[in-house]
């Protein structure tokens, strides 16, 4: 699952989204991912690829010891502006700066599918987690019903106009994320009506509908369907298979056992 792009042409990418645009989603979003990972004040956490700071700024307002680490040098400037308090460090993914379980929490929040080597950064966030400790990691579904939607009535086809783009049906996504961390719960978010049509927009004549019905059934579609999927993970034994047979030795996928 590596990419062809270059670290270089990577970092080039989004130094200049950095310097030119910003990218978030609405502030729920972070609160709710920080609270899944069930914080406790004065606890680490780091937030892989921070971007802006936004769950960052989460984190300092639930007294966390916050750190942040992005590609680029134009979100970390950015960063500082909302997370003042946290420690900001420009490097890559795949190669954290850090040592072995440094951090009760880590998170990822939409841009595994953007890092050249998706597995080998989630088994970096593995190397960092503290034992007892938990991951959030969010990645984007090809299957979001809006998409979807767009793509039959208007043709469009899926792209967040940012670099070394992939996305996931809710099966890969999983087999992804857990062949790193013990999956213990996930969910779907949506984006509110606004910011989906902010973000991706219906131009045409069925516009007003397709906002009315996504309004309607946002909060109600399954989690196949979801904008994107955000997983809770606990950092799974070292030794265990990433393949595992299903309902044999109660085996969770991931290769984590309850009793390890």
């Amino acid at each position: 699952m590596t990419s062809a792009m270059t670290p270089d042409a990577l970092r080039a990418g989004y130094e200049r989204i950095w310097k030119t645009t910003d990218m978030r989603e609405s502030q729920e979003y972070y609160a709710r991912c920080l609270a899944l990972a069930e914080p406790r004040r004065g606890q680490k956490v780091l937030d892989v690829a921070c971007g802006g700071g936004y769950l960052l700024m989460e984190a300092e307002r639930s007294g966390l010891e916050a750190h942040g680490i992005d590609i680029a040098q134009a979100a970390i400037d950015r960063a500082r502006s909302f997370a003042p308090k946290s420690v900001l460090v420009r490097g890559d993914a795949e190669a954290l700066p850090y040592p072995d379980g440094m951090f009760d929490i880590v998170t990822c929040l939409g841009s595994l599918e953007h890092f050249l080597d998706p597995p080998r950064a989630l088994e970096e966030m593995r190397r960092v987690l503290a034992p007892d400790g938990r991951a959030v990691v969010v990645v984007p579904n090809q299957w979001f019903g809006y998409d979807v939607a767009r793509g039959w009535l208007e043709g469009r086809g899926l792209w967040h106009g940012q670099e070394s783009e992939r996305y996931f049906s809710i099966g890969e996504a999983r087999e992804l994320v857990g062949a790193s961390f013990a999956i213990t719960h996930d969910e779907g978010w949506n984006p509110p009506r606004e910011l989906a049509q902010a973000t991706r927009p219906f131009t045409g004549r069925w516009r007003s509908a397709a906002l009315g019905v996504y309004g309607l059934l946002r909060q109600r579609l399954p989690i196949a369907m979801a904008y994107v999927f955000v997983f809770v993970g606990r950092r799974a034994p070292s030794a265990a298979p990433t393949r595992v047979w299903p309902f044999r030795d109660a085996v969770v996928p991931g290769g984590w056992h309850a009793p390890e």
